[in-house]
C-alpha cells in the first residue's frame, strides 16, 4: 500500500489506485487508467495539481512498465543509495 495525494507517483509505482474523498472510495482501477482518463471530481482536482507533461509521463511509465522496476530505480538513485 501507497498513500499519497500525488497521482503520478502513485502511478508510478503502483498497477491499482483507489482514490478516496472524504473517507469514501470514490475512483478506482488500473494505474495508467485512472490516470489517463480519471472519472471522479477529486481524481481531476489531484491530477490537476500537477503540470501536464508530468501527468503524461506517469501515464506512458505505468502503462508499460512494473512498479517493482520503478521502486529499484527509485531507490538506486536516493542520496547516499550504495546500489
Amino acid at each position: 500500500m501507497f498513500v499519497s495525494h500525488g497521482l503520478p507517483a502513485t502511478a508510478f509505482l503502483c498497477d491499482e489506485i483507489t482514490v478516496m474523498h472524504r473517507g469514501t472510495v470514490v475512483e478506482r482501477g488500473p494505474s495508467a487508467d485512472i490516470v489517463r482518463a480519471a472519472e471522479h471530481l477529486h481524481t481531476r482536482g489531484l491530477l490537476a495539481a500537477h503540470p501536464r507533461r508530468v501527468v503524461a509521463r506517469a501515464a506512458r511509465r505505468a502503462a508499460g512498465s512494473t512498479p517493482a522496476a520503478h521502486a529499484e530505480t527509485i531507490i538506486a538513485s536516493a542520496p547516499g543509495s550504495r546500489r
